[in-house]
C-alpha cells in the first residue's frame, strides 16, 4: 500500500516550480494538480488549500535551512571562516534548489509570521553568530540585528539576480564575493 508521500513530494515539486515563476496569487490550484499529475481530489487529500500548500512549503523550508544554518554557526573556529560557511551553504543551496531558495526569500514577508519558533531560522543563524563575535570582540561593537540584516538582505538580492538568471557567476563564485563584502561590512 502507498503512503501517499510521493504524491505529496509531486504536489509540492509542482506548486514550487508554479509559485517561483508565475507567482502564488496567480497559481490556480488546478494547475498544481495538473503540474503534478494527480486529481483535484488528491490535492485536497493533502492540502486544504493553496494558501496551506504555500505556508507548508515555506516552513519547510524556513525551518530545514535555518537549522543547517544554525548547526554551522554553533560550530567552532574564527568568525570570518565560520560567516563563510554560512555564506557558503545558502549559495550551495542556490545551486542545489534555486527555486526553493527564490521561494523562501520571495515569500519571507508573508509567512516569516507564521512559522514555529525553535525549529530553525535562517536569519537567526546569521544574527546569533554575529552577536556572538561582537561578544567575544572578534568584531567591533555594533548592533547584531542590523548588521545580520544588512548581511541576508545583501545574501538574498544576490540570489534573486542569480535565479533570476541577471547574474552569471557561479554560486561559489557569488559565495565568496558576498562572503569578502559582508566581512569587510563588518570590518571583521
Amino acid at each position: 500500500m502507498r503512503d501517499g508521500s510521493e504524491t505529496k513530494e509531486r504536489i509540492e515539486r509542482a506548486a514550487l516550480a508554479l509559485f517561483v515563476k508565475h507567482g502564488i496569487a496567480e497559481t490556480s490550484i488546478r494547475q498544481i494538480a495538473k503540474a503534478a499529475r494527480v486529481s483535484l481530489g488528491a490535492m485536497y487529500n493533502h492540502y486544504k488549500s493553496k494558501d496551506e500548500l504555500a505556508e507548508v512549503l515555506f516552513a519547510d523550508l524556513f525551518h530545514r535551512i535555518g537549522s543547517e544554518l544554525e548547526r554551522l554557526a554553533a560550530g567552532n573556529g574564527p568568525f570570518p571562516a565560520r560567516l563563510k560557511a554560512l555564506i557558503a551553504h545558502v549559495f550551495a543551496s542556490m545551486e542545489r534548489d534555486g527555486a526553493g531558495l527564490a521561494y523562501l526569500i520571495r515569500t519571507r514577508q508573508e509567512y516569516t509570521r507564521r512559522v514555529r519558533p525553535g525549529g530553525g531560522n535562517p536569519f537567526l543563524a546569521f544574527r546569533n553568530l554575529i552577536a556572538r563575535a561582537i561578544d567575544l570582540g572578534q568584531i567591533p561593537k555594533q548592533d547584531a540585528t542590523i548588521a545580520a540584516t544588512m548581511i541576508v538582505g545583501a545574501i538574498n538580492q544576490v540570489v534573486e539576480l542569480s535565479v533570476g538568471g541577471r547574474v552569471t557567476a557561479t554560486p561559489a563564485a557569488l559565495s565568496e564575493t558576498v562572503s569578502r563584502a559582508a566581512l569587510r561590512l563588518l570590518a571583521a
